[in-house]
């Protein structure tokens, strides 16, 4: 594996072959057309393109004839998962069911209750959500929604998929569950149907620094798998490149107040970092 010679970044367009790159996140979880991915990122430097190359074509090994995946694959990272989204069948493992925080890779459990909401017929893409002074009073990555605002599902979704907003993941939260702490309650129950059974949330986005808020790679694949196969439409908030929000207060209307950048040019449902993952 070489290490690519460009200034680091999350893509190389100069590259060719296997490339590692540094500054990767923390968590991300990285989808194919056939597949999930999740990488527990400490102080490593990247995935590299064989393994993307893989969720593409489905899982196929036909780089390595005559040898699995998971024979040929080494990585840095302490604990990783590598699932066909088809299937469900396991390509690679390492830790797997080794207990971290999720930091923001979170929002995928939330991400997975707002499109079941939506499929029920609960709310819509159109409905208007009023920001709470809790959820605007979230820290870490957010869109700096203002209370009072109104923003529509729609937007608040991409603000979660593009810009990984704790304020909108919050302000969803309430609006479908009444509260974050009931929103929470139903992120719980959802985790233990699917079966995944070393995850526990204490928040709908990943901020909150306790010990009692956990996941792992196996069972962030099973999230992200259900997600993908029940909601393919999601891919059309992840792999938005530039949105600008219109923040919609009290005060009147802000067009282009905020830019929401998703810096990774690649297909992903969500990254997080936190000092304690």
């Amino acid at each position: 594996m070489q290490k690519c010679a460009a200034i680091p970044k999350n893509r190389c367009e100069k590259c060719i072959g296997p490339v590692m790159h540094e500054q990767m996140p923390a968590y991300t979880v990285y989808i194919g057309k056939t597949g999930a991915f999740y990488m527990k990122k400490w102080k490593t430097r990247g995935i590299s393109l064989l393994l993307a190359l893989v969720l593409i074509t489905g899982g196929t090994t036909a780089a390595f004839p005559g040898q699995s995946f998971a024979e040929n694959v080494e990585i840095e990272s302490p604990a990783a998962c590598l699932m066909e989204l088809t299937t469900g069948k396991i390509l690679y493992e390492k830790e797997a069911d080794t207990r971290r925080s999720p930091a923001s890779v979170t929002k995928i459990m939330t991400t997975l209750l707002i499109m079941e909401a939506i499929k029920s017929g609960k709310i819509t893409l159109q409905d208007e959500v009023v920001t709470s002074a809790h959820a605007k009073s979230m820290g870490g990555s957010q869109v700096f929604l203002e209370e009072g605002e109104k923003q529509t599902v729609d937007t608040l979704l991409k603000c979660i998929l593009v810009a990984s907003g704790n304020d909108a993941s919050v302000a969803m939260a309430e609006y479908i569950g009444g509260s974050e702490e009931a929103f929470v309650q139903k992120m719980n129950e959802r985790a233990a149907a699917l079966g995944m059974e070393n995850t526990h949330f204490v928040d709908c986005c990943g901020l909150t620094d306790s010990d009692d808020h956990y996941t792992t790679p196996r069972d962030i694949a099973i999230m992200s798998r259900e997600l993908l196969l029940n909601f393919p439409q999601v891919e059309q908030y992840t792999t938005i490149w530039m949105e600008d929000i219109t923040h919609v207060t009290a005060k009147g209307s802000r067009y282009c107040a905020n830019r929401l950048f998703n810096k990774r040019k690649f297909r992903y449902l969500q990254c997080g970092s936190k000092s304690n993952v």
